[in-house]
């Protein structure tokens, strides 16, 4: 369980697993220095990665791509310095010098953000679509992209894989979260008498690519214990005996689905 939600008026309560991924990660530049073989020629392509050590007391910058008519363009915006290793909030630092310094840095961000949800479903793979994660392998991939490290058969590198899939569009996230749910209703649904007891999935971003797999059939299910073994029908059961939602709520920011008008109307954004 990760997230406890209380209104002590009303005597609901929420209980609710967070399965919650970004959309994008940024990328953060900095000038380094010009690279050369043993012999002090420079080389300006290298197949491989590099590791850069020399990052502290270094002006960083953010890339964040801005449009400009109808296209992307480089959005670089100066993002502080790390001072050494031990300074580990050199980023809170840099995002609020950000946000006072500059009141265009969170609508350009949106643009992006928004934008990039657009082509992230239903995998509109151009542009800014291969800055999303989980976008997967180019398309059409290039001749020289690389197969997959250790891998067997024909598989290829991808930019960024499932693993980091947006939201709560991570299927094992979704799977884990369906148990854990049920395993929380289950066990605190019937006995609670005090409290009106909620249970749901709260994320950043709905699972926009495996909702229809995954969520679809089960977002209005309705459970009951059957002590007896016999229940085949509601009609067997007597009439005030109680049913439960498996989700009381899916909820996240850019879309939800309630079964209880409590967590609707505090969780519904779509009036905002």
């Amino acid at each position: 369980m990760d997230v406890v939600i209380v209104n002590e008026e009303t005597h609901n309560i929420l209980f609710a697993e967070i399965k919650a991924s970004p959309l994008l990660t940024l990328p953060l530049r900095m000038e380094a220095e010009q690279m050369t073989d043993s012999e002090g020629t420079e080389i300006t392509e290298h197949d491989g990665s590099l590791t850069i050590s020399a990052i502290f007391n270094r002006q960083l910058d953010l890339f964040i791509p801005k449009i400009t008519g109808n296209r992307w363009e480089e959005g670089i915006y100066t993002f502080g310095v790390r001072k050494d290793i031990e300074d580990k909030f050199w980023g809170y630092r840099a995002m609020i010098a950000r946000l006072e310094t500059d009141g265009t840095f969170l609508n350009d961000y949106y643009r992006f953000w928004s934008a990039a949800l657009v082509k992230y479903h239903p995998k509109i793979t151009e542009s800014i679509y291969w800055l999303t994660n989980g976008c997967g392998s180019p398309t059409p991939r290039p001749v020289w992209w690389p197969k997959s490290k250790g891998g067997e058969g024909d598989g290829y590198e991808s930019v960024s894989d499932s693993k980091t899939s947006v939201g709560m569009d991570r299927t094992d996230d979704i799977k884990k979260g369906i148990y854990q749910v049920l395993k929380l209703g289950s066990e605190g649904k019937p006995v609670s008498s005090k409290w009106s007891f909620k249970v749901g999935i709260v994320s950043n971003i709905h699972a926009a690519r495996h909702f229809e797999e995954y969520l679809k059939s089960l977002k209005n299910l309705i459970w009951t214990h059957d002590e007896t073994g016999h229940v085949k029908k509601a009609g067997d059961l007597k009439p005030d005996h109680p049913m439960f939602n498996l989700f009381d709520g899916i909820i996240a920011l850019t879309e939800g689905h309630f079964r209880d008008e409590w967590l609707k109307q505090v969780f519904s954004f779509d009036e905002i």
